[in-house]
């Protein structure tokens, strides 16, 4: 009888990404955060540059693209295929107790729940959490600029309320402090024929050279974490080597 295991990050996955990025920099890397890509040089079935929002240019040697693959499209000036993502509002909970049990997630599918996961991030791995106390993330998922996306604070009540109805909490109290954070495109949703569209937009970007497709979004996957880290590793032999 197999038994599934977790490696997690002592410290949280935060600490994968912060080690990644020293590397990065130690070898001469730069890394750029919160630039929006507004537009791509074409230039030979390569991208030759890339254009941002706050006037930014970069000239591109390879480019490796993990957003969803209907944005790409767009700055290619392809017809995007009709694809979509589902988004999620994480609803960051403050406990004033650590809820019993062993375990890590649990996932609620019923219609009668707003939120579809619970999970308790300090059971993941040991990390330092206040004594006694915990935090929670629960998440909902809604269309992105929905009216559930624009006004998520205002659901957080109906979140504590839920989560008394299931028996998580016993009573709204025991809430402390409540942070949301909303997160574009976090699945992919699967319709009849989205595959020949799908298809049809990959054996068009593959004529790039120098573009690589990768991750969830671009992909259209329903990929782990750690799936998402075995991408990137069988990426790297079709990336050319200084």
């Amino acid at each position: 009888r197999s038994r599934l295991k977790f490696i997690y990050p002592r410290g949280g996955m935060g600490i994968f990404c912060k080690k990644l990025a020293a590397r990065i920099k130690n070898l001469g890397g730069r890394i750029i955060t919160g630039a929006t890509i507004t537009g791509l040089d074409i230039r030979a079935d390569r991208i030759a540059a890339l254009h941002t929002a706050d006037g930014g240019n970069f000239n591109a040697g390879q480019v490796i693209w993990t957003g969803n693959l209907p944005d790409l499209c767009r700055l290619i000036n392809l017809p995007p295929p009709e694809v979509n993502y589902l988004s999620t509002l994480l609803f960051n909970l403050d406990l004033d107790f650590v809820p019993p049990g062993s375990w890590q997630w649990i996932y609620y599918p019923g219609a009668d729940c707003i939120f579809s996961r619970v999970s308790l991030p300090a059971r993941f791995g040991p990390m330092p959490s206040p004594g006694g106390r915990a935090g929670l993330c629960v998440e909902v998922t809604c269309m992105e600029q929905s009216t559930t996306w624009q006004d998520a604070e205002q659901l957080a009540p109906r979140v504590v309320e839920d989560l008394r109805k299931v028996r998580m909490i016993d009573r709204s109290e025991r809430v402390m402090n409540c942070h949301v954070e909303r997160v574009p495109n976090t699945y992919p949703i699967y319709r009849k024929g989205y595959g020949v569209q799908i298809g049809t937009a990959h054996a068009f970007l593959r004529k790039f050279g120098n573009l690589h497709l990768a991750g969830r979004q671009a992909l259209f996957v329903h990929d782990n974490i750690d799936e998402a880290i075995e991408n990137a590793l069988q990426l790297l032999p079709h990336l050319p080597h200084n």
